[in-house]
């Protein structure tokens, strides 16, 4: 029996054959048996035309068991099919489907005519016609893009389409040296900052380059610096958007970006319906270790090419380093980052247009732009990340300018002040480290505060909608010298010093503590051993007991440093065993110090467990100290404060005291 197979970007056909000899045929008949056609997923739209082939094989395996098992299989292809599956080196997909195959009876050989080729061709011909695309969502924007180098210019085009199909559509002329992908980068960048202007929430986003689309949905890395800067700045851009997703199309779906990227590309004049921006600079700071972007002095060329409109008068600023035209008679001039309406133009564009009124001087653009600057309130430690939001600025540091890159994805501006979205999706005001204790310092313990712990607090304080890099650690110092959280805290069960044993004979030598007790006295035979002749009477020797006697205290030396080893061994046992809960509290004269209550009377479950503050006086060697009571005199109490107490208090009995 014979296999063959063909595949396409979305299909892929099986069919398989059976050949034998007929009657009245010169040659072998080859007759079909069974054909199989599967429309690929999207991941597997994915997979490359000889992977495909091999899963066709796979998925006739399964669906064509019985054959496969009865019968010899022979595959009947073009592509090296043997050496994709027999590989040594094959992983992932191709190596497991390899362990499918591997039971049945299958050879390779190369096709040299069609025969029923012609059939599987037909096969994935037909699916191909039958496959309907999945309709566009309906609540998402869609874009094109595309750039492209020329001998002596550059160009980029972006298309935007509403969700109800009107378009707008965006020509980009580049006055600097780019590589090819660079020019796509910056068609890409601009529509996203279009979209964000816009107020769109959900995009799509469609590019006919790979690798800036790979490159941008973060699936593979760059090794490119400036190509890596690019990448970044479209992550950071795309964070901004509920959803936002890139997605790679052949060159034949993409034709109206790349018409409008030609336009820019060979400076031809700017259609009606179509909104020209000019790229004096790159979106991104070019970095010195990379020759994909230069960027040449300004020549009087440009400058005169600035103050002349591609069609019609009139000149209009834009963002920094782009420069957007006018548009011709009888079209709308657009403001930044908006289409000129025209003749054809959709009512979307309309809208936007009317929108946006036209542009000021340039002189007097600038000096708005900085008096809005001025006026947008962001706390000293945000500075670094508005500049960069809205000047584009990024400090000399290498490292300092990427964390502020990093950082400001998610940050953004509202009513003219700075504020942070955190992963909940609540927008945090930006607050400085002194306000940020205050709110702390009023969860915790204002009218309505519990005495929460530090982690709770922070999160209390992020959820009701501010925010400031230091405030886990702010928590923290709040909680730890807060008197009402130190005195009413659970007692520690953790000794606080080591353990110190003495000798088991040190009580009696020192104090004449008997620590054993009189001897009980034995009688050395009993009457009825004597009277019944016992083995024990019946066998003493007085000599032999005797010589067992005086070797008895001849070995009690030897007894005597074997009970002393085993005592030492046992308190070193004790020890390691106590000194592994320790954790160790030593204090220093002039410490305050909280101490625990070891009265019980009049003490209830409520009450607090300790007293204080105390003040250390004196420190001595065994982990005990003198205390000064520091407490203020209160009333029917006698006044203590300033005194020392009678007796020495231990380690464990005390607490640092945080003031």
């Amino acid at each position: 029996m014979l296999l063959y197979i063909a595949a396409t970007s979305r299909v892929v056909s099986t069919v398989i054959v059976v050949e034998r000899k007929e009657e009245g045929k010169a040659l072998p008949v080859q007759r079909p048996v069974y054909y199989l056609s599967e429309v690929l997923s999207a991941s597997k739209q994915n997979y490359p035309h000889y992977q495909k082939m091999c899963y066709g094989m796979h998925f006739a395996s399964k669906k064509l068991k019985p054959y496969f098992q009865e019968h010899p299989i022979t595959m009947v292809c073009t592509a090296p099919l043997a050496e994709i599956i027999g590989s040594r080196d094959a992983s992932g997909r191709v190596a497991k489907w390899a362990i499918d195959l591997a039971p049945y009876t299958i050879y390779y050989q190369p096709r040299t005519a069609i025969k029923s080729q012609a059939l599987a061709d037909f096969l994935v011909d037909w699916a191909e016609t039958q496959y309907l695309p999945p309709a566009p969502d309906s609540t998402h924007w869609r874009m094109h893009f595309d750039g492209s180098k020329m001998r002596t210019s550059l160009g980029a085009g972006t298309i935007l389409t509403s969700p109800k199909g009107d378009k707008l559509r965006y020509v980009l002329q580049i006055h600097f040296a780019v590589s090819n992908n660079v020019a796509k980068y910056e068609a890409l960048i601009h529509g996203l900052r279009l979209a964000k202007e816009l107020g769109i929430r959900r995009i799509l986003c469609y590019g006919d380059s790979d690798l800036v689309v790979q490159q941008s949905s973060g699936d593979w890395d760059t090794k490119d610096a400036n190509m890596a800067s690019y990448r970044f700045l479209v992550q950071q851009l795309s964070g901004y958007f509920e959803g936002c997703e890139f997605l790679h199309v052949p060159r034949n779906d993409n034709e109206q970006a790349d018409a409008l990227t030609r336009i820019g590309s060979t400076r031809q004049a700017i259609p009606a319906g179509v909104a020209l921006q000019r790229l004096l600079k790159p979106s991104v700071k070019p970095l010195p270790e990379s020759d994909s972007i230069f960027v040449p002095a300004p020549p009087e060329a440009v400058r005169s090419d600035l103050r002349t409109p591609a069609t019609g008068t009139g000149n209009s600023a834009g963002d920094p380093g782009t420069a957007a035209a006018a548009p011709g008679p009888g079209i709308l001039e657009p403001g930044p980052g908006t289409a000129a309406v025209g003749p054809g133009t959709s009512l979307t564009q309309q809208a936007v247009a009317d929108s946006n009124p036209p542009p000021p001087d340039p002189t007097a653009l600038v000096q708005v732009a900085v008096l809005a600057v001025e006026e947008i309130a962001a706390p000293s430690w945000a500075q670094p990340i508005l500049n960069f939001l809205v000047n584009k600025e990024l400090p000399t540091d290498e490292i300092s300018a990427w964390q502020v890159q990093r950082r400001a994805a998610a940050y953004t501006i509202v009513n003219r002040e700075l504020v942070r979205r955190s992963v909940t999706g609540v927008y945090q005001r930006c607050v400085e480290p002194e306000q940020g204790q205050a709110i702390l310092k009023d969860i915790h313990q204002g009218e309505c505060g519990h005495h929460a712990a530090s982690r709770a607090l922070m999160a209390k304080a992020f959820r009701h909608g501010f925010f400031w890099p230091i405030a886990l650690k702010d928590a923290k110092e709040l909680v730890q010298k807060c008197k009402g959280c130190q005195k009413f805290r659970s007692k520690p069960h953790q000794p606080a010093s080591a353990l110190k044993t003495i000798p088991i004979a040190w009580p009696f030598a020192v104090w004449g503590l008997d620590m054993v007790g009189p001897f009980k006295t034995a009688r050395a035979v009993n009457p009825t051993d004597i009277e019944f002749d016992s083995p024990r009477v019946t066998m003493y020797i007085k000599e032999e007991a005797e010589e067992a006697r005086q070797d008895g205290v001849d070995l009690l030396e030897e007894g005597r440093l074997l009970a002393l080893s085993r005592s030492t061994i046992y308190q070193q046992s004790l020890r390691r065993y106590y000194n592994r809960k320790v954790k160790p509290r030593s204090f220093q004269e002039g410490d305050l110090v909280l101490r625990l209550i070891q009265r019980t009377a009049g003490q209830h479950k409520l009450s607090t467990p300790c007293e204080g503050p105390f003040i250390i006086n004196k420190v001595l060697g065994n982990d005990s100290y003198y205390l000064i009571d520091a407490q203020k005199p209160r009333a029917r109490k006698r006044d203590d404060s300033g005194k020392e107490t009678e007796r020495p208090w231990n380690a464990n009995l005390l607490r640092r005291f945080y003031n």
